[in-house]
Protein backbone atom coordinates (compact mmCIF):
# COMPACT_ATOMS: atom_id res chain seq x y z
CA UNK A 1 0.00 0.00 0.00
CA UNK A 2 1.34 3.53 -0.50
CA UNK A 3 1.15 6.33 1.74
CA UNK A 4 0.59 10.02 1.05
CA UNK A 5 0.18 13.08 3.20
CA UNK A 6 -2.93 13.88 0.94
CA UNK A 7 -5.22 12.03 -1.41
CA UNK A 8 -7.02 13.85 -3.31
CA UNK A 9 -10.16 11.72 -5.43
CA UNK A 10 -11.10 13.43 -8.24
CA UNK A 11 -8.64 15.99 -10.87
CA UNK A 12 -10.76 18.02 -12.11
CA UNK A 13 -10.79 22.03 -11.79
CA UNK A 14 -11.75 21.96 -7.88
CA UNK A 15 -9.33 18.66 -7.12
CA UNK A 16 -6.12 20.30 -9.25
CA UNK A 17 -6.57 23.49 -7.65
CA UNK A 18 -7.23 22.13 -4.24
CA UNK A 19 -3.67 20.57 -5.05
CA UNK A 20 -1.80 23.02 -6.22
CA UNK A 21 -2.86 25.36 -3.44
CA UNK A 22 -1.97 21.94 -0.74
CA UNK A 23 1.61 22.21 -2.14
CA UNK A 24 2.04 25.84 -1.62
CA UNK A 25 1.41 25.40 2.47
CA UNK A 26 3.58 22.44 2.45
CA UNK A 27 6.63 21.68 0.47
CA UNK A 28 6.97 18.24 1.02
CA UNK A 29 3.92 16.24 1.84
CA UNK A 30 2.91 13.64 -0.59
CA UNK A 31 0.15 14.77 -2.84
CA UNK A 32 -2.18 12.33 -4.94
CA UNK A 33 -5.00 12.79 -7.05
CA UNK A 34 -6.97 9.60 -8.74
CA UNK A 35 -8.74 10.83 -11.58
CA UNK A 36 -11.26 8.29 -13.29
CA UNK A 37 -10.74 10.10 -16.73
CA UNK A 38 -7.60 9.42 -19.04
CA UNK A 39 -7.27 13.00 -20.23
CA UNK A 40 -5.59 15.75 -18.04
CA UNK A 41 -7.16 18.67 -16.30
CA UNK A 42 -9.02 20.56 -19.20
CA UNK A 43 -11.77 23.33 -19.11
CA UNK A 44 -15.48 21.61 -19.46
CA UNK A 45 -16.80 24.88 -20.51
CA UNK A 46 -14.33 25.51 -23.35
CA UNK A 47 -15.20 22.37 -24.81
CA UNK A 48 -18.71 23.69 -26.74
CA UNK A 49 -16.05 26.43 -28.37
CA UNK A 50 -13.64 23.65 -29.81
CA UNK A 51 -17.49 21.85 -31.24
CA UNK A 52 -17.97 25.07 -32.89
CA UNK A 53 -15.15 25.68 -34.64
CA UNK A 54 -14.17 28.71 -32.07
CA UNK A 55 -10.64 27.05 -30.65
CA UNK A 56 -8.33 24.19 -31.71
CA UNK A 57 -8.13 20.84 -29.39
CA UNK A 58 -5.51 21.81 -27.61
CA UNK A 59 -7.05 24.82 -26.87
CA UNK A 60 -9.34 22.94 -23.59
CA UNK A 61 -6.55 21.69 -21.39
CA UNK A 62 -5.19 23.49 -18.61
CA UNK A 63 -2.22 21.77 -17.30
CA UNK A 64 0.45 19.65 -18.33
CA UNK A 65 2.54 16.47 -17.27
CA UNK A 66 5.15 18.94 -16.32
CA UNK A 67 3.14 21.23 -14.51
CA UNK A 68 2.54 18.03 -11.79
CA UNK A 69 5.79 17.38 -11.93
CA UNK A 70 7.07 20.43 -11.05
CA UNK A 71 4.65 20.71 -8.41
CA UNK A 72 5.83 17.17 -6.91
CA UNK A 73 1.91 15.92 -7.51
CA UNK A 74 1.34 12.81 -7.89
CA UNK A 75 -1.62 12.45 -10.48
CA UNK A 76 -2.86 8.76 -11.28
CA UNK A 77 -5.14 8.55 -14.46
CA UNK A 78 -7.46 6.26 -15.75
CA UNK A 79 -8.56 4.82 -11.93
CA UNK A 80 -11.40 4.54 -10.76
CA UNK A 81 -11.91 4.67 -6.70
CA UNK A 82 -14.36 1.72 -5.88
CA UNK A 83 -14.15 2.00 -1.79
CA UNK A 84 -13.20 4.47 0.55
CA UNK A 85 -12.69 3.54 4.59
CA UNK A 86 -12.23 6.62 6.72
CA UNK A 87 -11.48 5.00 9.72
CA UNK A 88 -8.46 2.45 8.36
CA UNK A 89 -7.57 5.81 6.27
CA UNK A 90 -7.34 3.46 3.42
CA UNK A 91 -8.59 4.04 -0.50
CA UNK A 92 -9.61 0.93 -2.27
CA UNK A 93 -9.31 1.11 -6.20
CA UNK A 94 -11.85 -0.72 -8.88
CA UNK A 95 -8.21 -2.24 -10.72
CA UNK A 96 -7.20 -3.65 -7.22
CA UNK A 97 -4.66 -0.74 -6.29
CA UNK A 98 -5.06 0.79 -2.71
CA UNK A 99 -3.57 4.32 -1.22
CA UNK A 100 -3.31 5.11 3.01
CA UNK A 101 -3.77 8.97 3.53
CA UNK A 102 -3.73 11.30 6.05
CA UNK A 103 -5.81 13.60 4.75
CA UNK A 104 -8.86 13.12 1.91
CA UNK A 105 -10.64 15.52 0.06
CA UNK A 106 -13.74 14.52 -2.44
CA UNK A 107 -13.85 16.34 -5.40
CA UNK A 108 -15.40 13.43 -7.21
CA UNK A 109 -17.45 15.44 -9.37
CA UNK A 110 -20.78 14.01 -11.81
CA UNK A 111 -21.32 12.11 -14.48
CA UNK A 112 -24.10 12.38 -16.78
CA UNK A 113 -27.29 9.68 -16.18
CA UNK A 114 -28.25 6.61 -18.67
CA UNK A 115 -30.33 7.99 -21.54
CA UNK A 116 -32.44 5.49 -23.81
CA UNK A 117 -31.88 1.82 -23.97
CA UNK A 118 -28.64 0.11 -24.91
CA UNK A 119 -29.54 -0.39 -28.71
CA UNK A 120 -29.88 3.31 -28.70
CA UNK A 121 -26.46 4.54 -27.22
CA UNK A 122 -24.76 4.73 -30.70
CA UNK A 123 -26.41 7.51 -31.79
CA UNK A 124 -26.96 9.82 -28.49
CA UNK A 125 -24.31 12.02 -27.81
CA UNK A 126 -23.57 13.41 -24.15
CA UNK A 127 -21.13 16.88 -23.39
CA UNK A 128 -20.05 16.74 -20.15
CA UNK A 129 -16.18 14.89 -21.02
CA UNK A 130 -13.56 15.57 -23.49
CA UNK A 131 -14.25 11.83 -25.10
CA UNK A 132 -18.37 13.23 -25.28
CA UNK A 133 -17.01 16.23 -27.50
CA UNK A 134 -14.24 14.16 -29.71
CA UNK A 135 -17.34 12.01 -30.52
CA UNK A 136 -19.47 14.45 -31.43
CA UNK A 137 -16.75 16.64 -33.26
CA UNK A 138 -16.55 13.26 -35.33
CA UNK A 139 -19.80 13.14 -36.32
CA UNK A 140 -20.72 16.60 -37.15
CA UNK A 141 -20.39 16.69 -40.71
CA UNK A 142 -23.01 13.35 -41.31
CA UNK A 143 -25.67 14.64 -38.43
CA UNK A 144 -28.50 16.58 -40.00
CA UNK A 145 -31.87 15.77 -38.24
CA UNK A 146 -30.69 15.90 -34.48
CA UNK A 147 -32.94 15.87 -31.40
CA UNK A 148 -31.99 17.67 -28.22
CA UNK A 149 -33.47 16.31 -24.61
CA UNK A 150 -33.58 18.56 -22.00
CA UNK A 151 -34.11 22.37 -21.54
CA UNK A 152 -30.53 23.11 -20.15
CA UNK A 153 -27.34 25.30 -20.88
CA UNK A 154 -26.31 22.15 -22.58
CA UNK A 155 -29.22 21.69 -24.60
CA UNK A 156 -28.71 25.37 -25.53
CA UNK A 157 -25.16 24.73 -26.67
CA UNK A 158 -26.06 21.51 -28.58
CA UNK A 159 -28.81 23.57 -30.48
CA UNK A 160 -25.68 26.31 -31.30
CA UNK A 161 -23.54 23.70 -31.96
CA UNK A 162 -25.71 21.92 -34.54
CA UNK A 163 -27.19 25.20 -36.52
CA UNK A 164 -23.35 26.43 -37.13
CA UNK A 165 -22.68 23.13 -38.29
CA UNK A 166 -25.92 23.61 -41.06
CA UNK A 167 -28.61 21.34 -39.34
CA UNK A 168 -31.91 22.28 -38.18
CA UNK A 169 -32.43 20.30 -34.25
CA UNK A 170 -35.48 19.59 -32.82
CA UNK A 171 -35.96 20.30 -29.17
CA UNK A 172 -37.96 18.70 -26.71
CA UNK A 173 -38.94 19.79 -23.00
CA UNK A 174 -41.02 18.35 -20.42
CA UNK A 175 -42.27 22.03 -19.17
CA UNK A 176 -44.34 24.90 -20.84
CA UNK A 177 -41.58 26.76 -22.77
CA UNK A 178 -37.97 26.48 -22.34
CA UNK A 179 -35.87 27.18 -18.72
CA UNK A 180 -39.86 27.15 -17.24
CA UNK A 181 -38.28 26.64 -13.79
CA UNK A 182 -36.17 29.89 -14.40
CA UNK A 183 -37.93 32.12 -16.71
CA UNK A 184 -41.77 33.25 -16.90
CA UNK A 185 -43.99 32.65 -19.89
CA UNK A 186 -42.63 36.23 -21.93
CA UNK A 187 -39.13 35.01 -21.11
CA UNK A 188 -40.13 31.66 -22.43
CA UNK A 189 -41.36 33.38 -25.62
CA UNK A 190 -37.96 35.30 -26.06
CA UNK A 191 -36.35 31.46 -26.50
CA UNK A 192 -39.13 29.96 -28.76
CA UNK A 193 -38.79 32.91 -31.44
CA UNK A 194 -35.13 33.42 -31.19
CA UNK A 195 -35.11 29.35 -31.57
CA UNK A 196 -37.17 30.50 -34.97
CA UNK A 197 -34.78 33.16 -35.93
CA UNK A 198 -32.34 29.78 -36.11
CA UNK A 199 -34.39 27.20 -37.73
CA UNK A 200 -35.11 25.25 -34.11
CA UNK A 201 -38.01 23.72 -33.53
CA UNK A 202 -39.27 23.78 -30.09
CA UNK A 203 -41.58 21.02 -28.51
CA UNK A 204 -43.26 21.44 -25.41
CA UNK A 205 -44.68 19.55 -22.78
CA UNK A 206 -43.65 16.40 -24.26
CA UNK A 207 -41.03 13.65 -23.80
CA UNK A 208 -40.03 10.52 -26.12
CA UNK A 209 -41.56 7.35 -25.50
CA UNK A 210 -40.58 5.12 -28.54
CA UNK A 211 -37.09 5.09 -30.86
CA UNK A 212 -37.49 2.63 -33.75
CA UNK A 213 -35.37 1.96 -36.94
CA UNK A 214 -31.85 1.22 -37.95
CA UNK A 215 -29.41 2.52 -40.12
CA UNK A 216 -28.57 6.03 -40.48
CA UNK A 217 -32.77 7.60 -39.70
CA UNK A 218 -34.98 6.32 -36.92
CA UNK A 219 -38.51 7.32 -35.74
CA UNK A 220 -39.29 8.85 -33.01
CA UNK A 221 -42.59 8.83 -31.47
CA UNK A 222 -43.33 11.00 -28.78
CA UNK A 223 -45.98 10.72 -25.86
CA UNK A 224 -48.03 13.79 -27.33
CA UNK A 225 -48.07 11.38 -29.67
CA UNK A 226 -45.80 13.18 -32.28
CA UNK A 227 -43.53 11.54 -34.81
CA UNK A 228 -40.22 12.30 -35.62
CA UNK A 229 -37.48 11.04 -38.15
CA UNK A 230 -33.85 11.95 -36.47
CA UNK A 231 -30.33 11.07 -36.98
CA UNK A 232 -28.57 11.61 -33.70
CA UNK A 233 -30.14 12.49 -30.07
CA UNK A 234 -28.57 15.01 -27.70
CA UNK A 235 -29.37 14.59 -24.19
CA UNK A 236 -28.89 17.41 -21.95
CA UNK A 237 -30.61 16.30 -18.61
CA UNK A 238 -28.43 16.87 -15.83
CA UNK A 239 -25.84 15.28 -13.66
CA UNK A 240 -25.66 12.20 -11.20
CA UNK A 241 -23.38 13.23 -8.31
CA UNK A 242 -20.36 10.65 -7.81
CA UNK A 243 -20.97 9.36 -4.51
CA UNK A 244 -21.86 6.02 -4.64
CA UNK A 245 -19.04 4.71 -4.09
CA UNK A 246 -18.66 6.46 -0.10
CA UNK A 247 -21.53 3.83 1.07
CA UNK A 248 -19.59 2.08 2.99
CA UNK A 249 -17.37 4.83 4.22
CA UNK A 250 -18.59 5.73 7.06
CA UNK A 251 -19.27 9.27 5.59
CA UNK A 252 -22.64 10.67 6.19
CA UNK A 253 -24.37 11.06 3.17
CA UNK A 254 -27.67 12.71 1.96
CA UNK A 255 -30.11 12.29 -0.99
CA UNK A 256 -28.10 13.97 -3.23
CA UNK A 257 -24.53 14.09 -1.83
CA UNK A 258 -22.22 14.20 1.37
CA UNK A 259 -23.80 16.33 4.23
CA UNK A 260 -21.05 18.75 5.49
CA UNK A 261 -21.01 21.72 7.90
CA UNK A 262 -20.80 25.06 6.91
CA UNK A 263 -16.78 24.85 6.38
CA UNK A 264 -17.65 21.88 3.83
Amino acid sequence: MEHYEYVIIGGGIAGVTAAETIREHDATGAILILENETELLYSRVLLPHFLKGKINREKVFLRTADDFSKRRIDMRLGVEVRSVDVRGRRIVCTDGTDFWFKKLLIASGGRVPVWGQPEDQEFVYRLQTLGDADRLYASLNQIRKPLIIGASFIGLEFAEIFSLHGSAPTIIVRGPHYFSRMVDEQGGELFRTNFERHGITLVVQDEVSVISGSGALRQVVTKAPRRFEIDAVAVGIGLERNFQFLRESGIVLGQYGIKTDEFL
